[in-house]
């Protein structure tokens, strides 16, 4: 058996009325990919936070090859031969491909002197070993998602690196640039490299990984080569009971028409034309890059609509920012929670009440007590989990930030409901607590209209399904016993397409 490349023992993280990680014991050896796994806040990252020397840990320590190492920052990561791809992108938006790839690590020179064409010329060879052509002086705010994310992955194959740890590395890949990820974790273990990889996609784990370890509340519960588990087991292991299924689609009442698409285009996409009905989830089908993100933002004021008309109800509805959607009642959890929809450093409670402020203003003058009752009624209805409703957001994890999105959401009573990714990044247990939220509003009349890249969620929440395909409208269909692969061949159809 080979030698741990990579120990950490007895590391234990405390933030404020919340014990992150308590005391876990972590092996990796060299040649092997392996996994980690758990419920959001089970605390995954932290731990990569920690290795990464982003976070100081109060206990414990860390062991390459035997020898304890301080690393108390990124400069000490890299000279221990750590390189990282965290699930946050951590991207500057205005700066190209070429420079975000660079960022932290020391510039290409010529003759003394910093050099855009070598600079160029070394992001290539990057984007080359996985086979993906980007723009490189496009701004990276204009990349697709896939895209932006092969940009974070390519800043960790910069400098040589020994042990690779990845945070949720594939959310925002397409499936072509998934295997190809895959594809360069395979040559890396055959190269004797350690892989350490967190997922939520336990098909992944099975697929990519030799062991896998699994995390609950901050405690390792143990570790397993992935022969030697199935998935409903670990399942198990993660949420500490029986697994949980996704539940099955259910017959909804509909009710009148609220929201109507007729022809509009805009930013690459169009014309669309479609309905959304009181009580209903429409999902809006195809693969990455489709247009999807787009249309929920075009229906959300952040983009404009340069053709076509929409009603909502039976009046003209065509909003020019997202503060004129909200007063409509249209609502958008958009996909990049961090980026796009979440303000890092305020409170959980500034964060569910930041779309509603003008309910809780007389005469210009905020009412606090009503504002955060108001904010923990509704995150006691989307279930966040929090120390404090004056906690920091940035210091939850991923699926409960993504539950006070939700929260923030419930608290406008939205007549209409724009949900891009809901789930993205969210574990088995916070992705069943969010599907029963989906399910609640349409069974209190709201419209839903869904984008997701998880085929199964697709299929489990939606009533109909319209198919975009590079922009374009393909066909509508009711949700009427499809499966995965009907849903794919659908994606791929164009608009003319008929078989």
């Amino acid at each position: 058996m080979a030698k741990p490349r990579l120990q950490l023992r007895a590391v234990r993280k405390n933030y404020p009325g919340v014990r992150a990680l308590d005391g876990v014991e972590f092996d990796a050896r060299a040649g092997e990919v392996h996994a980690l796994v758990g419920e959001n806040g089970a605390g995954k990252s932290t731990l990569i936070k920690i290795v990464a020397g982003v976070v100081a840990a109060d206990e414990g320590e860390i062991l390459v090859d035997g020898r304890a190492t301080a690393v108390r920052s990124a400069a000490d990561a890299r000279r221990s031969g750590f390189a990282f791809i965290h699930q946050e992108l951590n991207l500057v938006e205005y700066f190209g491909a070429a420079e975000n790839v660079f960022l932290g690590h020391p510039v290409p020179k010529r003759f003394g002197l910093f050099s855009r064409r070598r600079l160029r010329e070394m992001t290539g060879r990057v984007f080359d070993t996985f086979g993906v052509s980007i723009p490189m002086d496009r701004p990276v705010r204009y990349l697709a998602p896939g895209q932006r994310a092969m940009v974070a992955i390519g800043r960790a194959f910069v400098h040589d690196a020994s042990i690779y740890f990845m945070d949720e590395p594939a959310t925002a890949l397409t499936s072509r640039e998934k295997e190809r990820l895959f594809a360069l974790i395979h040559t890396l273990r055959e190269q004797g490299n350690t892989v350490v990889c967190v997922t939520h996609n336990l098909d992944d784990v099975f697929m990519i990984a030799d062991r896998v370890t699994v995390l609950r509340e901050g405690k390792r519960i143990g570790t397993w080569p992935t022969g030697e588990i199935d998935k409903d087991t670990l399942i198990a292991k993660m949420i500490g009971s029986a697994a949980q299924r996704a539940p099955e689609p259910v017959e909804r009442t509909r009710g009148a028409v609220l929201l109507s698409v007729n022809g509009i285009a805009g930013a690459g996409v169009g014309p669309v034309s479609f309905t959304v009905r009181a009580g209903e989830v429409l999902g809006i089908g195809g693969l990455v890059g489709a247009g999807r993100s787009t249309l929920l933002q075009m229906l959300a004021g952040a983009l404009k609509v340069r053709s076509g008309e929409i009603t909502f109800g039976d009046r003209p509805y065509r909003p020019r920012t997202p503060g004129c959607a909200l007063r409509k009642g249209v609502t958008l959890i958009p996909e990049e929670r961090r980026a796009q929809g979440l303000a890092l450093g305020l409170s959980v409670r500034a964060n569910t009440i930041v779309s509603s402020l003008e309910r809780f203003a007389t005469a210009g003058l905020m009412r606090f007590s009503a504002a955060a009752r108001a904010a923990e009624q509704a995150g006691s209805r989307a279930r966040v989990k929090t120390a404090s409703y004056r906690q920091v957001v940035q210091t939850l994890s991923g699926g409960n930030q993504q539950k006070v999105m939700f929260a923030r959401a419930l608290l406008t009573a939205p007549k209409v409901l724009l949900l891009d990714e809901p789930t993205k990044g969210v574990d088995i247990g916070a992705r069943g607590e969010i599907y029963e939220i989906i399910r609640r509003l349409t069974g209190e009349g709201v419209g839903v209209v869904l984008v997701s890249s998880e085929f199964d969620e697709m299929l489990t929440l939606s009533d109909r399904l319209v198919f975009l395909r590079e922009g374009r409208q393909g066909r509508t269909v009711a949700n009427e016993g499809l499966t995965q692969h009907d849903y794919l061949r659908l994606c791929y159809m164009g608009v003319d397409d008929e078989n």
